[in-house]
């Protein structure tokens, strides 16, 4: 009887021990696979704050948006919130001024980009970057259209309801 006991109460502790193990380590495998999507995504979003200001640069000296299909498809997969926001909003105003002809403020075009980049730098450092540096390096005449462009970017953080902090002083 003793031993039929001791045979039962091992192979209790056996089945609970295989249980134990498989549980931890099926929660195991499941973090690693966490951690490896998000270094992907990590890696994946990393360049795209340099991407949008390149962006903006031919936007401005080319009046060039082709590499904007490439970029949106990306901020859609990997961006936060506030950038997709940004980036459905840069397509909107596209939208009306190319397809619907309505004339849109052409200030616009560049502070989103201009936030959008911003943004995108702040998903992945944490570090805040004025979007009036990003209109400073892009603008050779900044300086005269300073106001207006102080303006539109207040006014679209606001309309967006990005972060305060975006807005030029």
């Amino acid at each position: 009887m003793i031993t039929v006991v001791a045979s039962i109460l091992s192979s209790t502790i056996a089945l609970i021990g295989i249980w134990l193990s498989h549980f931890f380590t099926k929660k195991n495998m499941s973090n690693e696979i966490w951690k490896s999507q998000k270094q992907q995504s990590l890696q994946a979003s990393k360049e795209l704050p340099a991407r949008a200001s390149r962006l903006l640069d031919d936007l401005y000296r080319r009046n060039d948006i082709s590499k904007w299909d490439a970029l949106s498809k990306d901020i859609v997969a990997f961006g936060s919130l506030d950038a997709i926001k940004i980036a459905v909003a840069f397509q909107e105003d596209s939208y009306t001024s190319e397809i619907k002809k309505v004339k849109t403020n052409p200030l616009d075009h560049f502070s989103l980009i201009a936030l959008l980049t911003v943004q995108l730098k702040y998903d992945i450092s944490d570090v805040l970057v004025s979007p009036a540096m990003w209109m400073k390096m892009t603008f050779y005449d900044y300086d005269n259209k300073e106001e207006d462009i102080k303006a539109s970017v207040n006014r679209l953080v606001d309309q967006l309801e990005l972060n305060p902090l975006f807005c030029i002083k």
